[in-house]
């Protein structure tokens, strides 16, 4: 009796490491679904409904947006020196701009309150690099 408990907590334990690693990319967590962030953000931040969906659909054409972006980033420097400093000011003004169209859905306040609760994670992610 005690081998077969054995077996099957292995086979759980097992099991439960492969679902894991599915779920990962080279050691990184998967990126999350608009839906995903938009229901996150909702909970976070009590958003309605209505906000939720806007929010949502504004998620599915930034990532659009964003992965073309990275497309023709990539198309454009195959293998060049990349000037850094112009892909960061591109990148801050696009950052600048989502900012300012999820302010629109959801408001001054609960922006601030997001601005706060993503600075927030970022420590986390932080303490975490630096404790492995």
């Amino acid at each position: 009796m005690k081998k077969y408990l054995m077996l099957t907590l292995a086979l759980f334990f097992s099991m439960q490491m492969l679902v894991t690693a599915q779920n990962q990319r080279n050691g990184q967590r998967v990126q999350q679904t608009p839906k995903e962030r938009a229901e996150r953000m909702a909970k976070q931040l009590e958003l309605t409904p209505e906000q939720q969906t806007q929010v949502e659909a504004l998620f599915v054409k930034q990532d659009a947006e964003r992965t073309k972006w990275r497309e023709e980033m990539r198309a454009n420097n195959q293998g060049a020196g990349v000037d850094r400093e112009k892909m960061r000011a591109q990148f801050d003004e696009r950052r600048k701009a989502e900012n300012e169209a999820l302010e629109k859905i959801i408001g001054k306040e609960k922006m601030e309150k997001y601005l706060k609760w993503l600075e927030e994670l970022r420590q986390q992610r932080q303490q975490n690099r630096n404790q492995n």
